[in-house]
Order: C-alpha cells, then sequence, then structure tokens
C-alpha cells in the first residue's frame, strides 16, 4: 500500500514537511481505510540510516577484501569464484572490477638467490 501510495500523487499537506494520502481498500472481505502518512523528517532519518548501513558494509567488504588478496589460490578461475561469492553477500555494494596477479613461487624454501628457479605455475593467483 505504500508504494501504491507513493506511486499516485494525490498527498494531501498537513504542513509543509508532512503529506499524508486516504487509500481505501478491501482486504479478506473487509473493507479498509488506510493512511498512509509521509514526512520529510521520516525520509531524513532513513536516509542517515541508509548511508550508516552503507559505510558500515564498506568498511566490512574493506576488511574482507584485504583477507581475500592474502589468499593463494590454485587456479585464477578459484580466486573469481571467491570474489564472486564474497559479492553475493553484500547488500550495498557490487564488484564492478577486479584483477588477478600471479605470485611467484620458487622450487626451493628459504631467500631466493639469483640463480633459484621458480616452481612452474600452477596457476596460483590472488584477487586485487
Amino acid at each position: 500500500m505504500i508504494r501504491q501510495a507513493l506511486e499516485m500523487d494525490t498527498w494531501q499537506r498537513l504542513d509543509e514537511q508532512t503529506g499524508y494520502q486516504r487509500l481505501e481498500l478491501c482486504h479478506f472481505g473487509i473493507e479498509q481505510r488506510w493512511l498512509v502518512v509521509q514526512s520529510q523528517a521520516a525520509a531524513w532519518r532513513a536516509e542517515v540510516t541508509l548511508n550508516k548501513a552503507q559505510t558500515r558494509e564498506h568498511e566490512a567488504i574493506e576488511q574482507q577484501l584485504f583477507h581475500l588478496q592474502a589468499k593463494r589460490f590454485e587456479t585464477p578461475q578459484l580466486a573469481q569464484e571467491a570474489l564472486a561469492a564474497l559479492g553475493k553477500k553484500w547488500k550495498y555494494h557490487q564488484v564492478e572490477s577486479s584483477q588477478l596477479l600471479e605470485h611467484k613461487r620458487y622450487a626451493t624454501k628459504g631467500r631466493p638467490t639469483p640463480t633459484t628457479r621458480s616452481k612452474p605455475p600452477s596457476g596460483s593467483s590472488k584477487p586485487v
């Protein structure tokens, strides 16, 4: 009913910042009258609440991406799938682009020397 009231443009003004709309409907055979009230103060409160939720989610996303970029994946496909799985959980944000960086792996442990050979690529990548 609220969506229907917002789509209609027959608001009655109570004052400069508040309006209402009267709707009549029949629900389960019972005649009903609904009064939908809209105020500027409520719109501002909703906007502040939404901004807080978006900010909170953005901070959580930054932390999730920090941990994701530190992981090593066997194939680039697994890295993309991990990012996509994270992106599905987000309510206010979405993945616009991603970039994979190859992580060098050496055949032996320890600090590599100029003559140390690298392992053949097993596809280990990390998303950025």
